[in-house]
């Protein structure tokens, strides 16, 4: 058994109690909303922390009637709904780990797995000691170039290599690398050096010289769609 949330748009939800024989400002709607889903004073409801406890939670973002659509069109007897699989499982904390990121182009996570156990974890970002991205750190991203060139201007350290770097080879020899984007070509040395057995990534932008690199040291690849559990759940 799970537990799904479902979530509008506040805009939308007050269009919805519209149709309903109860008038009421949009003023004075948000005001009550406020005190259902926040538990302010004078309500005992808090839906924002019941949401919590959501094992996944729906997007509603259209009609009542797309939402009741799609309601059909989820299997909820698919065992990857009710329990995520390993890969899933890994990718969905590695897109966790990226949250940390400060960095100013794009946010990314990798975790380090060795017999389905976490041995590490790493985002991107500017290297110990050093001011952060987002404060200015790194003039690469203040430049917000949208793609890899310059990356030897870059001071950061990407989310691979901090996993990596976090545990060293000894440890991550026959390992498996989740992250959330495909590696460059930086971080697929350090993936073959340190002995990395395999790599799951969720982006499916690609960088056809590191795939090259990977296939001749032998490292196995495989994408999985963009964390399964939260877009199978997601109203579009």
């Amino acid at each position: 058994m799970f537990i799904i949330g479902v979530t509008a748009p506040i805009v939308l939800r007050y269009k919805n109690f519209g149709k309903s024989q109860f008038a009421m400002t949009l003023e004075t709607f948000v005001e009550l909303d406020d005190g259902i889903n926040c538990g302010s004073a004078g309500f005992a409801s808090n839906l924002d922390r019941a949401l919590t406890y959501a094992d996944h939670i729906i997007h509603n973002v259209g009609s009542l009637e797309a939402y009741l659509a799609t309601i059909k069109t989820i299997n909820f007897a698919d065992s990857e709904a009710v329990r995520p699989k390993w890969d899933t499982y890994f990718l969905e904390l590695a897109e966790l780990v990226s949250r940390r990121s400060n960095c100013l182009k794009r946010a990314v996570g990798a975790v380090l797995v060795k017999t389905l156990r976490i041995m590490s974890t790493g985002y991107n970002g500017a290297p110990f000691g050093m001011k952060n991205c987002n404060a200015g750190g790194c003039m690469q991203c203040a430049k917000k170039v949208e793609d890899d060139t310059g990356m030897e201007k870059c001071i950061c350290l990407h989310a691979e290599q901090n996993a990596i770097f976090e545990v060293g080879r000894s440890k991550s020899e026959c390992s498996t690398l989740y992250t959330t984007t495909f590696p460059c070509i930086l971080c697929t040395k350090d993936i073959i050096q340190a002995g990395v057995a395999r790599v799951v990534y969720a982006n499916e932008r690609e960088d056809k010289l590191a795939r090259e690199l990977l296939n001749k040291a032998l490292v196995k690849v495989d994408r999985i769609s963009p964390y399964v559990i939260s877009s199978y759940f997601k109203l579009v």
